[in-house]
């Protein structure tokens, strides 16, 4: 539990280190994971205290349990999830997909690459309907 309090505390600096500043958006989540990994390891310590006194049954209603809670997080977290990855492709994300098609094209232009006249009717195809 304090490692998981310490990279939840410092969770910049350690995704900053063990990841790099690519990763840093993510700083966010790692209180969240930490959190979650505490959870589990108690739910765990427990489970196994509840195997060794021979009490089977409540294991299994706790199974049940988390069962029907990852279903309902993953109702509730799945469309969320989906709306947000929705937004942020579509939000602009169309103009600068053909953007970065008519780049493309440049640039295979500039190599030679759309030297050939069938290629050169698929790119001016592909830009047309952007």
């Amino acid at each position: 539990m304090p490692i998981a309090i310490c990279f939840a505390v410092l969770a910049g600096p350690v995704v900053a280190t063990v990841y790099g500043n690519k990763w840093i958006a993510v700083v966010p989540l790692l209180p969240w994971a930490m959190a979650w990994g505490v959870g589990a390891s108690l739910s765990y310590a427990g489970y196994m205290l509840l195997l060794s006194r021979q009490q089977q049954r409540r294991c299994l209603f706790a199974d049940a349990f988390f069962l029907c809670g990852t279903g309902v997080a993953l109702a509730v977290a799945l469309p969320l999830c989906a709306l947000a990855q929705t937004d942020r492709i579509f939000d602009g994300g169309i103009d600068d997909h053909c953007a970065a098609g008519a780049d493309q094209a440049v640039v295979l232009w500039k190599q030679q690459g759309l030297a050939d006249a069938e290629v050169q009717k698929r790119y001016q195809q592909y830009l047309a309907q952007c």
